[in-house]
């Protein structure tokens, strides 16, 4: 959301004797004080005027069992700006009392070295300073648990960052939105 910047047009019709363009050139270093802050507002996924609003939703998340434990699949194919943490928490029980948070950063293909237990997943995206999104369950609605410690065959990677399903090497991402157009930011 570009920086508020009330009375700039009038600061621009500004006259000081002797120095006709004062108005002007004032107006042109407030001006540019303003490009730089909506870049660094853009930049950092932050909100001058308030607090940033979550990403969009996740779509889905996918548990499977691996040798060692459970390999995580986050489904979230909506456009997002680059700097986007997943957080995925397992618990042994549906309610997830005292559930386990896992750091998953940008990437929504995560392995966990849990061994053969019986857990339920949950996953959900913030930005750093924003809200949450709604979390996610594996299994939908009525959370599913998954034993691990047993062979797999994984589902296709989904990426990480602003990255495309199958891309690596992406980190945050390499363009700073993903979609076509830049998503809209909440005021």
């Amino acid at each position: 959301m570009p920086a508020d910047s009330p009375n700039l047009s009038w600061v621009r019709s500004l006259k000081l004797e002797g120095h006709p363009e004062f108005g002007a050139k004032l107006f042109e270093l407030l001006s540019s004080f303003k490009g730089n802050l909506d870049t660094l507002e853009q930049q950092t996924n932050s909100n001058l005027n308030g607090t940033p609003a979550p990403p969009p939703n996740i779509e889905s998340v996918t548990v499977s069992p691996t040798a060692v434990g459970h390999h995580i699949s986050i489904n979230h194919g909506a456009a997002f700006y680059r700097g986007l943490f997943y957080h995925v928490e397992s618990a042994d029980n549906p309610h997830f009392t005292n559930p386990y948070p896992e750091y998953s950063g940008p990437a929504r293909e995560i392995n966990l070295a849990t061994g053969p237990r019986r857990l339920y997943f949950q996953v959900f995206a913030s930005y750093q300073n924003s809200g949450n999104t709604r979390v996610i369950f594996h299994g939908g609605a009525n959370p599913q648990s998954v034993i691990g410690g047993t062979a797999y065959q994984p589902a296709p990677s989904q990426g990480g960052g602003t990255s495309r399903p199958g891309e690596g090497r992406a980190g945050f991402g390499a363009v700073p939105y993903r979609g076509n157009l830049p998503p809209t930011r909440n005021k």
